[in-house]
């Protein structure tokens, strides 16, 4: 008799119904066994196709084995059809999809707790067991306005003044739990995007491995400003098209 903690399911093996006579199991048998010959089928899988129909036919073709195979047989479909499978969606924000962590779902029948990935994406499931329930939790992400993400990167705008981008300097960038000192290179304009490695979302498959961070610059144009700064532009102006600029 087979393992019942290793169970197969020998009538779907044979391609017979639970109710197959003996004859009706023997036909198919001789008839699955000459399909995987050697011969036939040259397929390296065969041979172990053939042990399968086997092993599931010295036990369907004694009625003393096949009575008690049934009896786990019927108790397995039984197991079997009291798991039910639930799906269920669920909305986390953008900063959760980041960290991962706990998140609790509330539903009309259910209240549990799932532990969410690190770098989850919109459209991953996660599998989970509540007492005869196979819950599939579908992840749907709320986008945030000064955040962008594509696949594992991050792209933030972030303003600066029209001073540092000129001249250069630090500015503090925050983003979720995070605060980076970045230093912008002199001469930086709206359309060089500052890259700072290894700060984006981490891979969902790979741990270890991160996308990075892209920092758009929004420059910020003093709009009231002293005598004395305006006569500073247009000396600024002057030298600029003095040196063809």
């Amino acid at each position: 008799m087979p393992d019942t903690n290793n169970f197969k399911d020998y009538y779907k093996i044979l391609h017979v119904r639970p109710s197959a006579t003996l004859n009706e199991i023997k036909i198919a048998y001789r008839a699955l066994v000459r399909k995987n010959h050697p011969d036939l089928n040259p397929d390296p899988s065969a041979e172990e196709d053939t042990k399968l129909l086997n092993e599931a036919y010295s036990v369907l073709s004694i009625p003393l084995r096949r009575k008690s195979y049934d009896q786990i047989y019927y108790q397995h479909q039984q197991n079997t059809q009291m798991v039910r499978k639930i799906e269920i969606l669920t909305t986390i924000d953008l900063k959760k999809a980041y960290y991962g962590g706990n998140h609790r779902i509330i539903t009309k029948e259910f209240e549990f707790d799932i532990e969410i990935p690190p770098g989850v994406e919109v459209g991953e499931i996660i599998y989970t067991q509540l007492n005869h329930y196979e819950l599939l939790v579908t992840i749907d992400i709320n986008p945030l306005d000064f955040i962008r993400r594509e696949n594992q990167d991050i792209y933030l705008d972030h303003p600066v003044s029209l001073y540092t981008a000129v001249l250069g300097g630090n500015i503090l960038v925050k983003f979720f739990d995070e605060e980076l000192v970045i230093n912008v290179p002199p001469g930086t304009s709206a359309d060089q995007p500052l890259r700072i490695r290894n700060k984006g979302f981490p891979s969902f498959d790979e741990q270890d491995q991160r996308g990075n961070l892209y920092i758009r610059l929004l420059i910020r144009v003093p709009q009231n400003i002293s005598l004395q700064e305006k006569r500073l532009f247009e000396q600024l102006l002057d030298l600029s098209e003095s040196n063809g600029v």
